[in-house]
């Protein structure tokens, strides 16, 4: 699967084509077509060996509203596969009506005529492992389109301009951000936020939308090791927790996020902030955001990131910044 999306890199109705050409194949069937549901419509996104009619009439008009009685709807309504068999029994197939006959009798009915119920264990087989690698195309395609635009803001330019900016109120506007995030993408979630914020933190001179970025990152990474550990813990006494401070340091500043998730292990210490890096499940997350948040801080910033942890204990994020502007770039 993913060999054919990186066939056709972009091109989504390639890939639709490819995978539609091996389930023809595997199916052993006359033709094959692919659509696409609209609502009550339907979007014809591949065919392969269809009958020339068949083409004609499916790319002059693409977008069709099919009738009550067609598989496209029964099977869409039902989310049941639809055998030929089943076609036979439609009232538009005993009335003879040219659309049900030909789909029935020139896609299958040899098939339906060889036993319709070998037929239809094989075909049930089939369609579980077509929406199963259908399912990781769409979940391979969303992290690529996030690695995307992940790497559009890697390599961009500064957003906005740096400019002299309250630190206490930017790290709290970046925890509760972030909380709503995670809230609104996870059904369920919750932690207890803690703040310790030094009244002499001040003013920083720098990039608010950069660093706020990067301390998202810092953080819903943070909200993601609490959680998970919390799941882990299945019923233990574990209360997920996240804290947030600053501290002046005289001409720099301070900003500590810590969680009491599971901790990083050393080798996953080592290689945390490199490009494309990350142990979360497939399709979670892009392995950008760690990197793109040390580049803003030490790259953009001239600041640093220490890390401190103690595996299913705790990891803290230490970030320091500059006061002045001499180190931005």
């Amino acid at each position: 699967m993913l060999r054919v999306i990186s066939s056709f890199p972009g091109d989504l109705g390639r890939v639709f084509g490819a995978i539609l050409e091996n389930a023809t194949r595997i199916c052993e069937a006359k033709f094959g077509v692919l659509v696409l549901t609209e609502g009550e419509k339907f979007r014809m996104a591949a065919m392969h060996g269809a009958p020339p009619a068949w083409i004609e009439k499916r790319t002059r008009e693409p977008v069709f509203t099919p009738g009550p009685s067609n598989n496209l709807v029964l099977a869409t309504r039902s989310k049941e596969t639809q055998h030929v068999a089943d076609l036979q029994l439609h009232r538009s197939y005993i009335e003879h009506d040219p659309a049900a006959v030909a789909l029935a009798d020139i896609a299958g009915a040899p098939y339906a005529r060889r036993g319709a119920d070998a037929y239809g264990q094989r075909a049930d087989e089939l369609t579980d492992t077509l929406r199963g690698n259908l399912e990781k195309v769409v979940q391979h395609g969303k992290r690529a389109d996030a690695i995307v635009k992940s790497m559009l803001l890697h390599s961009g330019e500064s957003s906005g301009e740096h400019q002299s900016t309250d630190i206490n109120p930017l790290v709290e506007e970046s925890l509760n951000r972030a909380y709503h995030n995670a809230r609104a993408e996870k059904r369920g979630f919750t932690i207890k936020l803690e703040r310790s914020f030094d009244p002499a933190a001040g003013v920083v001179d720098l990039f608010p939308r950069e660093i706020t970025r990067a301390l998202l990152n810092l953080i819903s990474n943070g909200f993601y090791a609490a959680t998970k550990r919390n799941a882990e813990a299945k019923g233990a006494d574990h209360k997920p927790t996240l804290a947030t401070a600053t501290k002046s340091l005289g001409d720099r500043v301070e900003i500590r996020i810590r969680d009491n998730g599971t901790g990083i292990p050393a080798d996953v210490k080592e290689k945390m902030f490199d490009p494309f890096f990350t142990t979360n499940p497939a399709g979670e997350g892009t392995g950008l955001g760690l990197s793109i948040s040390h580049d803003i801080i030490v790259k953009q910033h001239g600041g640093s990131i220490e890390v401190d942890t103690e595996p299913n204990e705790f990891a803290e994020i230490r970030v320091i910044l500059p006061r002045g502007s001499g180190a931005i770039s």
